[in-house]
């Protein structure tokens, strides 16, 4: 992730803690699992469908590179 930021800017729950990513840390460090989970029960009470994602579709390192 080095100075990327795409995760924790676009994330409408604020589950991303602005920790750069180290490999042998945990992934409470950088993520805030409850806060994800609260949102996403409020989308399905709202749209009735537990959906978000938007850090997994903004990424650009899980971004299929065409050779």
């Amino acid at each position: 992730c080095g100075d990327c930021l795409v995760c924790v800017d676009v994330c409408p729950a604020n589950a991303f803690t602005d920790e750069a990513f180290r490999p042998e840390d945990a992934r409470e460090v950088r993520f805030d699992a409850s806060k994800c989970n609260e949102y996403l029960q409020a989308m399905k009470e709202t749209t009735g469908h537990r959906i978000c994602g938007l850090c997994l579709k903004e990424c650009p390192y899980g971004k299929r590179v065409d050779r």
